[in-house]
């Protein structure tokens, strides 16, 4: 896959201006990874080639937030980027689990209901997410398990994204949730 990866990369780079100067700040947006730890280094490797300064996640980078081993799922990938000069930032999917035991590695910035600032050498970035509302975990149903309140749950979520991200004082740059439904109705809030 690295090896695929450098090619497409040059192939890429021969046929595509990437965007640079002092105002880009170049950020990787990778979700659901479950685990998969095996993505680690091909993350790692595009965060290098195309110099990002961010690697961002949208949630579920645990197989369920079940097991005690699924901190290296976390950790594995952050402290990689760590040794690149990479932040990471991490929210919070429904498979993931919940409380202290999110941020047990200094190398990750969880964004858990507050607008975080992430510094990088050509300036800051203010990032803004919730954690997921629903609950996924190995061998049980999703919490809540009817559709219909699940809808209503994201609904929810987006609804306070929204208003937390009126309420900063920040500008926030970069608004992430786990599920699309939850950040489209974060974003029609208009700031009344």
């Amino acid at each position: 896959v690295v090896d695929n990866l450098h090619q497409e990369y040059e192939d890429y780079a021969l046929n595509n201006q990437l965007p640079e100067g002092d105002s880009i700040i170049p950020i990787a947006l990778v979700s659901d990874r479950h685990c998969n730890v095996g993505m680690d280094r091909v993350i790692s490797e595009v965060a290098e080639k195309f110099k990002t300064l961010i690697v961002a996640t949208g949630g579920d980078d645990r197989f369920s937030g079940t097991f005690s081993f699924e901190d290296a799922c976390v950790s594995g990938l952050a402290d990689r980027l760590g040794t690149l000069g990479k932040k990471f930032v991490a929210t919070i999917g429904n498979h993931d689990p919940r409380g202290k035991e999110t941020a047990n590695d200094e190398n990750v910035l969880i964004v858990d209901g507050n607008s975080e600032v992430v510094s990088t050498p050509k300036g800051d970035i203010v990032f803004l997410s919730t954690r997921d509302p629903r609950r996924s975990k190995f061998g049980e149903d999703t919490v809540p398990k009817d559709q219909d309140e699940q809808l209503a749950a994201l609904n929810e979520q987006g609804l306070e994204l929204g208003e937390l991200a009126c309420a900063s004082d920040k500008t926030i740059d970069i608004l992430i949730a786990h599920d699309k439904r939850a950040a489209e109705t974060a974003i029609l809030n208009d700031c009344d």
